[in-house]
């Protein structure tokens, strides 16, 4: 994928960004409980609903592009996209293997209602190998977050004064 033209982000990449990032919060808050904890089943219950939305949101950004770097000179533009990249992978391998992991064990996918059975055999003994794929690309969100927060212009921004120096 190349930049586009565009050195700004259009008002619906921008909210998609943000919701995007509350729902993985969500996602993650609701997974860390014990096993006779409501989250867990509150994750489940939620994560195929997330999923979609984080899917739609990947394929939106892969389909529209990066914009632009206002300096293609800046030393951060291809570690920022390497970090974009990341974490876009690191959603999609999350939402997959979640979808993947009930039909390991003989369960269907409840979407916005709907069953759905596995739509062809997985072996259960892949169990172990799709929940680890679902637990390492979660739990890669954070640091790529970080990257993609210190890539960004955001600590300038933050540091940013204006004429008056405040």
């Amino acid at each position: 994928m190349t930049h586009r033209k565009s050195s700004s982000y259009t008002r619906l990449s921008v909210a998609l960004h943000w919701i995007s990032g509350f729902l993985l919060i969500a996602l993650f808050v609701t997974h860390a409980g014990d096993d006779e904890s409501i989250l867990p089943q509150i994750h489940v219950a939620i994560g195929p609903i997330i999923g979609l939305i984080l899917l739609l949101r990947v394929f939106y950004r892969l389909l529209r592009g990066l914009p632009r770097p206002d300096n293609e000179e800046d030393a951060r533009t291809t570690p920022a996209t390497l970090a974009i990249y990341l974490l876009l992978l690191a959603i999609v391998l999350m939402v997959v293997s979640g979808y993947l992991l009930p039909w390991t064990q003989g369960a269907s996918v409840n979407l916005l209602g709907l069953q759905f059975a596995a739509p062809f055999y997985i072996d259960p003994l892949k169990y172990s190998l799709i929940l680890s794929v679902h637990k390492v690309s979660a739990y890669s969100l954070a640091p790529l977050l970080l990257l993609h927060i210190l890539l960004s212009k955001v600590p300038e921004r933050m540091f940013e004064t204006d004429a008056d120096g405040y």
